[in-house]
């Protein structure tokens, strides 16, 4: 069973993103469901910024990297474990140790504004900051956390829920000054 958690939650920081059609990201957004078993439930979400992926839910955020072409993709964790996976009206589908998922779009989520959509990086390549819809990320490779963020005049803030680290963020151009717990930061557009 803890596999099988460990394996949902395996189900997302993505890198690659192969010939998708229909628009450049087709996949951007929130998609969320629920795991069932016979001793457990819980949500589980999956967001789509751009060539990255985040599986979180109210306690974790993992990484995957993913592939996608036409309705069918495939994400694989950091030890190369698949999980293959079909779109079709905005609905997820993809099996895990003989047990379906089904996880939907949100299309209701006001999209985050276009100043701070998508993903961001530091000069080092290390650091990531990405928003979609009312979701800010942070990653730095070993430390995955999410938050929702407000935002208004080129100035913004979050809180993440897992190690509660406090974001205070400014745009200038293509470019995001950060101070993270009391660090300052620069982040670059991707």
């Amino acid at each position: 069973m803890k596999q099988i958690i460990s394996i949902i939650f395996c189900i997302v920081f993505i890198f690659t993103l192969a010939g998708c059609g229909g628009g450049k990201y087709p996949l951007n957004g929130i998609w969320s469901g629920q795991f069932t078993d016979d001793n457990v439930s819980f949500n589980v979400s999956v967001a789509f910024i751009d060539d990255y992926c985040f599986a979180f839910n109210e306690s974790s955020v993992d990484e995957m990297k993913y592939t996608y072409e036409k309705s069918k993709g495939t994400l694989t964790d950091t030890n190369r474990y698949e999980i293959h996976f079909s779109v079709k009206n905005n609905i997820m589908n993809y099996t895990v140790e003989g047990r379906d998922i089904v996880l939907n779009r949100d299309k209701s989520a006001k999209p985050a504004p276009d100043a701070i959509k998508g993903v961001w990086k530091d000069a080092e390549g290390v650091r990531i900051m990405a928003f979609v819809n009312d979701y800010a990320f942070l990653s730095n490779g070993r430390i995955n956390a999410y938050g929702f963020h407000s935002f208004d005049n080129n100035e913004g803030f979050f809180i993440t829920n897992k190690y509660q680290l406090q974001t205070w963020f400014f745009v200038d151009g293509e470019k995001i000054n950060a101070i993270i717990n009391g660090s300052e930061y620069t982040f670059f557009k991707m």
